[in-house]
């Protein structure tokens, strides 16, 4: 049984620049050009016409030894065959024109694809043939880079077969199945370097491949050499790394095949490719009220943070910008309602303005033109002049897709908004680096700034002491807790008696930007086992159980029917689970008593000391990495 597609995680992986998008022959040209679709199918029909051969095959060109030149090559020399973007299908192209798939890998050896590319990205375009010394050289030295702290956004488009280059006949580039063998040989090799870093970053990237419908043995290589994949669907939390696009048909021997591995590695298959791009193309751009991620867009935003400003005309780059930096934990708020096609400049806006720290505003062409026509009345524009207006606010211009931040209409811009932070331009080899540098700067800056003068110490210790143990209903941070939980990360179990330091790990991990829930109710004094707290437990990814002398005290009267001993035994049903046993205030990991914990729970992680050096470091590590 093949994988089920998750539309909601695709949308936010896609958004996060998790994915290369793999382009096959069967799916590029626009259907008035070739019929099928297929570069192949054209190529073949197009030597036939102006030839005296008669070729059955696009391989029958490839292998036929009395051509003393590729009749592809000749034609593409005398300009029969030229390649435009133009005559790649428009599915294709709008795919494309998202910019959402900076990454681009192609199994063809013609330049469509290319084309393509340049039409959307222009002269940033990066293009490496794995035939090409000198290209591949220039992109592992980048990615070698990166690996500083850099994030690598150039986008790039990688020929995995080689490319068909009439400029250089001595560059290799597939024709025949030996020629297939022997690149698999060559990729092979890479995967056994050390420290291969164009390989790596192919593979620290989900793969969604629109057509590559190869033979079962070539396939197997082709998805392996690409994701570095040999597991098979029977391990825990396993999926084979992407999806492919392409019709099988369940009768035919050789698909038979192929589909047996498809499903035993989890690979998810999403049938026709130019339907599948339409379909997804549609969901990433659609502005109605029920697009797929408005939802989402609205469980994931957060005030307080950074706000995003953004013309309407960039409703994708916008959404693209504010999944990347939620990815860095950081809060992002972005105006979902005019997202999908809402006009309206609500209220909310204006307060998500107001509590943030830091606004970046996305300047792009579209924003470009507006400026360069003095059309500055806009929403976006409405945002900058309030963002203006507070002497604390951080304004960060950010320009994307081609904006020149040199040009003479930028100067309207600072015009408008007198900004305290230098712009920085995304598709810069740095620029996402220097965003995230820039936003946490001033994000410290100003926390360091929020002190308060607090009056006579004696009266100010009487009254924090009241209420950092205040465990009445309308006690002063119940609610402050209640609105910071949020499930499905870690969840914290915790004896009753050690309220303050349930709290204090609470906030200290939601300082780290995890999502991490406790009992409220029972933090204030109520014992009833409820089902939320269930509910919490099973949605949460790690559970930290906190071990204190008043948890040792039980342990050791063997009175094992408390509250947080019932969270322990459910955690524990639960394989996918990861339990992290946390000693606190003394508690011993190394006594008798550890033992009875022991037989309730099976941990999968390593016991940690939190008064121990580096405790606290090492507990963050240890949920990261389950998480």
């Amino acid at each position: 049984m093949s994988r089920k597609f998750n539309t909601k995680k695709f949308i936010k992986d896609v958004l996060n620049d998790k994915y290369a998008l793999v382009i096959g022959n069967e799916n590029i040209l626009d259907p008035k050009i070739e019929p099928t679709r297929d570069v192949h199918q054209y190529l073949l029909r197009m030597v036939n016409e102006n030839s005296n051969m008669q070729y059955e095959s696009y391989h029958d060109i490839a292998i036929d030894k009395n051509e003393r030149i590729n009749p592809v090559r000749r034609l593409i020399e005398d300009e029969e065959i030229q390649f435009r973007a133009s005559d790649v299908s428009k599915e294709l192209m709008d795919l494309l024109k998202t910019r959402l798939f900076s990454t681009v890998l192609t199994t063809t050896t013609d330049e469509y694809v290319e084309a393509a590319m340049k039409k959307v990205w222009g002269k940033n375009l990066r293009v490496v043939n794995i035939y090409d010394k000198e290209t591949v050289d220039e992109l592992q030295k980048t990615l070698k880079n990166c690996r500083r702290g850099k994030k690598y956004n150039q986008p790039t488009l990688i020929y995995v077969f080689g490319k068909l280059d009439v400029d250089d006949l001595a560059k290799k580039y597939i024709k025949t199945d030996s020629d297939a063998i022997l690149l698999i040989e060559k990729w092979m090799r890479m995967d056994v370097e050390a420290n291969n870093e164009m390989l790596e970053f192919i593979r620290s990237k989900r793969l969604l491949a629109l057509g590559c419908k190869y033979d079962n043995w070539y396939f197997h290589f082709f998805w392996y050499v690409l994701t570095g994949v040999t597991k098979s669907s029977e391990e825990n939390n396993y999926d084979g790394r992407g999806e492919v696009a392409f019709p099988i048909d369940k009768d035919d021997k050789t698909d038979g095949k192929l589909l047996q591995f498809l499903n035993r590695t989890d690979i998810c298959i999403l049938g026709d490719a130019t339907s599948f791009i339409t379909n997804i193309t549609k969901t990433l751009t659609e502005d109605s009220e029920d697009a797929p991620f408005r939802k989402q867009i609205e469980d994931s935003r957060r005030r307080g943070g950074v706000f995003i400003s953004y013309c309407s005309k960039d409703a994708l780059t916008a959404c693209q910008l504010f999944y990347q930096l939620c990815d860095k934990k950081m809060d992002v708020w972005l105006d979902n309602a005019r997202i999908f096609g809402g006009d309206k400049y609500e209220g909310d806006i204006a307060d998500a303005i107001s509590e943030a720290k830091v606004v970046v505003t996305v300047l792009s062409p579209n924003v470009a033109e507006d400026l360069k026509t003095d059309s500055t009345s806009n929403y976006y524009n409405k945002e900058w002049r309030m963002a203006q207006q507070f002497d604390d606010k951080v304004i960060i211009p950010l320009a994307v897709n081609g904006y020149d931040l040199k040009a003479d209409y930028h100067q309207i811009y600072k015009k408008i908004v007198n900004q305290k932070a230098s712009g920085i331009d995304l598709t810069d080899g740095e620029g996402f680096t220097r965003l995230i540098e820039s936003i946490n700067e001033h994000l410290l800056s100003l926390d360091s700034t929020d002190n308060s003068i607090l009056g006579d110490a004696t009266s100010f210790i009487s009254n924090i002491s009241k209420t950092l143990t205040d465990d009445s209903e309308d006690a002063p941070f119940r609610k402050q807790v209640e609105d910071s939980c949020k499930r499905g990360g870690v969840f914290i179990s915790y004896c009753s008696k050690d309220v303050l330091t349930a709290c204090q790990l609470f906030y200290q991990l939601c300082d780290k930007k995890m999502d991490v829930w406790l009992d409220n109710a029972r933090l204030f004094g109520g014992d009833k086992y409820e089902g939320v707290i269930a509910d919490a437990i099973i949605e949460a990814k790690v559970v930290v159980t906190v071990l204190s002398p008043n948890v040792a005290e039980d342990l050791k009267n063997e009175s094992i029917n408390h509250y947080y001993n019932k969270e322990w035994r459910l955690a524990q049903q639960h394989d996918g689970k990861t339990i992290i046993p946390l000693a606190v205030n003394g508690y011993d990991l190394n006594a008798d008593y550890h033992q009875v914990y022991k037989s309730i729970v099976n941990q999968e992680a390593s016991e940690i000391n939190l008064m121990e050096g580096g405790g606290f470091s090492k507990l963050i590590d240890s949920i990261n990495e389950h998480l």
